[in-house]
């Protein structure tokens, strides 16, 4: 019995090359998930501004 052999949307290719640059061979994955990467990163830094704003913005005025 052989083992079964993946299909095409189980295969996974990464090339590196050092030649001259290096090369990296991007899928549609890779690029999905870096956009979400990219994505959850300014969400982040977003609410952390907009909070560090809102903690700000509590502070008394001196009284006169």
């Amino acid at each position: 019995m052989r083992p079964l052999q993946p299909e095409g949307a189980y295969e996974s290719r990464l090339q590196l090359s050092f030649a001259d640059r290096w090369t990296v061979l991007w899928t549609g994955g890779h690029l999905v998930g870096a956009g979400l990467l990219v994505l959850g990163l300014l969400v982040v830094v977003g609410l952390a501004g907009w909070l560090l704003g809102q903690r700000s913005g509590r502070r008394c005025a001196p009284s006169v």
